[in-house]
């Protein structure tokens, strides 16, 4: 790579005043006590930039106060230092009070901020002082914002941040909004940055799509805000300026693992390395909010080739959480031509290889520099024009960023008293580039106007008065071998009036290969509880297993499944997943609490199942532990067990249906001697606890009984068996079955189906289901389908005709010893299908035809879409905004239509597709179409009123739609110079005050453009630059 011999600037750390050259900033605020609260802003500044002592932070309670330096460190990104600015304040009660700094002065050469170095940078943080509400810490930003992108190639830039202090109903989301001047006041024609296709931010992730930026610098504002239960408690911003140059398609390979966790009271440990073909310096860093928690990672770490780091944390039970912790790696390279080779700061007392047309002083009069050494100063003993030429560059091997001190002296209006500053708004200086050896082909870059609102003499721009440091990506045209750079100022009052200082001129190169970052989430989470053991007893089935590891778990959530289940859990997983079948069915409130019974009469269990169960612990913000291991039992055969409650036959009257029990196999004779007896009791419906007696048997083998002269057709029954013992003359119950009911068939009728719902509430476990229909022909019920589902839809029927079906179910109990499959029937049931069912909505599409004034209108045939073989015809709704009603427009059976209209596109439509029982879709999707796709009035940026004919008149573009304008243009000191109501506009460039002609240059437009779209008569604002230039 090319050696550039440049004078660039060698820079101690010094403190003054409104000097930094910010990059970024924000505000992080963390309570002390209930009311004290202390605060950082944290600010990336550039690395070559002095740094102010002290930082001004509004409270937000009507108090301001200035905030101590805190820290000085690297950013962990080329170009950038990190600094902190700390204080303390106590608020007076709860409220809401909005936090936020205003800073002096922003870039001079931002592109999406006219004017820009006359404006102030601002951030603001809101804070919610609530009692009741638990969130008194600020969100972080994950990671700081880079120095410099690529132009060309799609770009993600992190936002996210993380939040301190958790909450299980927090949620967050993301905001775009508008850069402000001092004190939050808006900036006029303020715009997003330019893409060359879009430019946006993901609301729920943080993550900014900047699709193919370009060249140029950028400032914008990302807000983070936090909710709770959808309401909002606090949010942060973060006020960003960012370059965007011209990059080669090559960049560094980053190794690094993929999302990951670690149980806590273990380290979590792994290797980051970076690796580049090139011998470009590499730069290895990480950031995230583990980086912020004191984890180990030894950085930045620069080499080439190869460079690795290691990673090294201790996860403790208080990082448990439900939210996972971020880590941020990247690699950036560092250009060998990157670094300062060379320098000029004036210390030396001498100009050149610098040449200026009139005699500097080496130190002001008026002041020090901001480092306290010599500067080059303009206004003593000469007038204007001066200027400072820099030696012939050669910048044709990439991107170079011009740096430089400057100040103005404060206007006091005194000439001759060495201090007078420039105060019009023609003294001021320019910075201008040459890549001739002409000296007529100067070309602007930046104005610094000392007086941009034309105020009486004595006014000037405060941001202007104070050393600042700045940095321009200069313009491409400007990266020649023949380059020049110049201070120019072309008017001053007189003699020893209107002075200005340079000094620290430097020429960085910017790197131009892409940096690599790669983001992982790491997962903290609580061990398993340990050694569950279950233990069945007469009463039930007990449980007891070890304490949780980790002490600030709330208690244990209780699992249980009426069978065994082979589960291994993954490494990161937590809890049970829904799909194993298990049912909460207790927690505990402290997790001392390690014994729990499940108990039999409460009717959670059924003799005849094995249970099996499984714990987890869990945490205040919803966390989970990994899942004990799963244990075991039987309950012992003690009572009779249900195992068929099968119909019979189906009828009103003359209804059966068989009922069959196991007797209980380990019943305690000895205690229970007999006789013996069963009571069998019944009740209608599926469950319930309003039971009669039926019968009873005498013997323990007498297990089988036939309930008759019932209504099985339309009712459905459930049982219950008492096993008693006979002492003297009195039966004692001994235990009771659990209920079970029969197999209850409904039906519902649909267009040509017929759709069955299989209902039941029984102890075991019912597998599969055998679904029987009428056969008319032959006369008897024939199998139609098996299904492990509790429906069916027995589609392709005959509406009006019907239908007969039964169901036999066949299932099992967990437990070994019962008699396997257990098979019962449902009653029978006829249905006959018919059509009430609407086809389906139609998918609209509509195309606007900005010629013709006309929409047009396609769907798809909803007899091929969805077999709506019933269909009769089709009506289109339209609305010509979308605050009208809908009318129908037409019926029509075709699949396409034309929507003529007056005098715009804009409408809105939607179908619906009736059959020919006139049952009518549900609606289709709104479709709205909008002048969007038409010729939209927008405005060129450039125009030559020189008198030759060609492009002499500012007009708009080809438009369609637009009913009136409001045009305001004014030049670069705020002067309104035109104005018209006209679309056409047609301004030949001449002042509407004055009747001449304005100078050439750059001016600024406001455009207020009134349209027919779907809101109706709406207005647009447009704004702008157009470029005056005559040949």
């Amino acid at each position: 790579m090319k050696k550039l011999l440049i004078f660039i600037i060698l820079i101690l750390t010094s403190f003054v005043v409104n000097a930094m050259n910010i990059r970024s900033i924000e505000i992080q605020y963390e309570p002390i006590s209930n009311l004290t609260y202390q605060v950082n802003v944290v600010c990336y500044v550039y690395e070559h930039g002095p740094i102010d002592q002290n930082l001004s932070l509004n409270w937000g309670d009507g108090t301001k106060s200035n905030l101590n330096l805190l820290s000085i460190s690297p950013a962990g990104l080329p170009y950038l230092k990190k600094v902190i600015y700390h204080g303390q304040h106590t608020y007076s009660g709860p409220s809401t009070f909005l936090l936020s700094v205003s800073y002096k002065c922003r870039g001079p050469y931002i592109a999406n901020i006219p004017l820009s170095v006359q404006k102030s940078l601002y951030t603001e943080a809101l804070l919610v002082i609530n009692p009741y509400v638990n969130s008194s810490h600020s969100l972080r930003f994950q990671s700081p914002t880079p120095f410099r992108i690529c132009s060309g190639t799609l770009q993600e830039l992190d936002m996210s941040v993380y939040d301190p202090e958790p909450h299980p109903n927090a949620t967050y989301t993301y905001q775009l909004i508008s850069c402000r001047d001092s004190g939050g006041v808006n900036i006029t024609n303020y715009t997003m940055p330019s893409a060359t296709s879009s430019f946006s931010l993901d609301q729920h992730t943080g993550i900014i799509t900047w699709d193919t930026p370009i060249r140029g610098e950028y400032s914008f504002v990302v807000r983070a805000k936090k909710l709770i239960s959808g309401v909002m408690v606090g949010y942060v911003d973060r006020d960003v300026t960012i370059i965007v140059n011209n990059c080669q398609s090559i960049s560094p390979i980053l190794d690094s693992p993929a999302d990951t966790c670690i149980i806590a009271g273990n380290n979590l440990s792994f290797p980051v390395s970076a690796s580049f073909v090139y011998n470009d310096t590499m730069l290895l860093t990480a950031s995230g909010q583990l980086i912020d928690m004191g984890a180990s990672f030894p950085q930045p770490i620069k080499g080439v080739n190869n460079i690795s780091s290691n990673f090294s944390w201790d996860a403790s039970c208080d990082e448990v959480s439900i939210n996972s912790y971020s880590l941020n790696f990247r690699v950036d390279i560092l250009n060998q031509d990157n670094s300062s080779s060379s320098l000029y700061n004036f210390n030396n007392g001498l100009l050149s290889p610098f040449t200026s047309n009139v005699p500097v002083m080496f130190n002001s009069p008026c002041g020090n520099g901001w480092d306290n050494s010599k500067h080059i100063w303009f206004g003593k003993d000469e007038t204007a024009p001066r200027y400072l030429t820099s030696p012939v560059l050669d910048l044709s091997d990439g991107d170079y960023i011009l740096e430089f001190d400057m100040r103005y002296e404060e206007h006091t209006g005194y000439g001759g008293s060495s201090c007078e500053g420039p105060d019009e708004p023609d003294e001021g200086v320019y910075v201008q580039y040459n890549t001739t050896d002409s000296e007529n082909n100067w070309i602007n870059i930046v104005y610094f106007n000392p007086n941009p609102k034309y105020e009486e003499e004595g006014g000037h721009e405060p941001n202007l008065i104070h050393w600042n440091n700045y940095t321009i990506l200069l313009p491409a045209d400007a990266l020649t071998p023949n380059t020049r750079i110049r201070w120019y100022q072309d008017k001053s009052t007189n003699y020893d009036y209107d002075h200005w200082g340079l000094d620290n001129i430097g020429f960085t190169r910017v790197a131009d290969i892409s940096e690599v970052y790669k983001k992982i989430n790491v997962s903290v989470i609580a061990p398993a509880p340990e050694n569950l053991q279950a233990t069945a007893t007469p009463y039930g089935i007990e449980l007891e297993w070890h304490r949780e590891f980790c002490d600030n778990a709330i208690g244990y959530k209780i699992f249980r499944k009426n069978t065994h289940t082979s589960y291994v859990q993954g490494d990161c997983e937590t809890g049970l997943p829904d799909s194993l079948g298990f049912v909460l069915i207790d927690s505990t409130l402290t997790i001392y609490d390690t014994t729990y019974t499940d108990y039999i009469n409460e009717g959670n269990l059924a003799i005849g199942n094995e249970y099996c169960y499984r714990v987890y612990a869990y945490f205040s913000d919803g966390a989970v532990s990994k899942v004990s291991n799963e244990a075991c039992a039987i309950l012992s055969d003690v009572a009779p067990v249900i195992t068929h409650v099968s119909v019979n036959t189906t009828d009103e009257v003359n209804g059966e249906l068989l009922l069959k029990w196991s007797k209980p196999d380990d019943l305690d004779t000895i205690a229970h001697p007999g006789p013996y007896k069963y009571d069998v009791y019944f009740g209608e419906n599926l469950s319930g606890n309003n039971y009669s007696f039926l019968s009873s048997t005498f013997s323990l083998d007498d297990t089988v009984l036939l309930h008759q002269n019932i209504d099985t057709k339309n009712k459905s029954y459930h049982y219950q068996i008492h096993l008693l013992n006979q002492i003297n003359d009195t039966w004692q119950p001994i235990n009771s079955s659990s209920a079970a009911s029969s197999v209850f068939l409904v039906a519902t009728p649909g267009d040509k189906k017929i759709h069955l719902k299989f209902n039941y509430q029984v102890p075991w476990t019912n597998d599969s289901f055998y679904v029987y229909r009428f056969n008319d022909v032959s006369l008897s019920y024939e199998l139609l389908t098996k299904t492990i589902n509790t429906e069916f839809i027995d589609t392709g029927l005959i509406n009006g005709n019907n239908y007969c079906y039964k169901v036999l179910a066949y299932g099992h109990y967990s437990a070994p010893g019962f008699v396997t499959p257990l098979e019962n029937w449902s009653q029978e049931l006829c249905a006959i299908p018919i059509d009430i069912e609407p086809p389906c909505s139609p998918i609209l599409h509509v195309t606007a035809d900005c010629n013709s004034l006309s929409n047009i209108l396609t769907w798809q045939n909803v007899i091929t879409y969805c077999d709506a073989n019933d269909f009769s015809h089709y009506q289109v709704f339209y609305s010509p905004t979308i605050h009208d009603d809908f009318t129908l427009l037409v019926n029509t059976t075709d699949t396409s239509y034309i929507h003529t209209l007056a005098s715009t596109v804009a409408g809105c439509y939607y179908i619906v597709a009736v059959d020919t029982n006139n049952n009518a879709s549900l609606p289709s999707m709104k479709v709205c179409s909008d002048i969007n796709s038409c010729d939209l009035y927008s405005l060129p940026n450039v125009f030559t009123p020189d008198g030759d004919g060609y492009n002499d008149l500012f007009q708009p573009f080809p438009y369609d739609f637009v009913e009136k304008i409001h045009l305001l243009v004014y030049n670069r000191w705020g002067n309104l110079v035109f104005e018209t109501q006209d679309p056409d506009i047609n301004w030949d460039g001449t002042n509407m005050n004055s009747g001449r002609p304005v100078p050439d240059g750059v001016y600024y437009y406001l455009c207020e453009v009134y349209e027919w779209r779907l809101e109706g008569l709406t207005s647009r604002l447009l704004n702008g630059s157009i470029t005056i230039i005559r040949h």
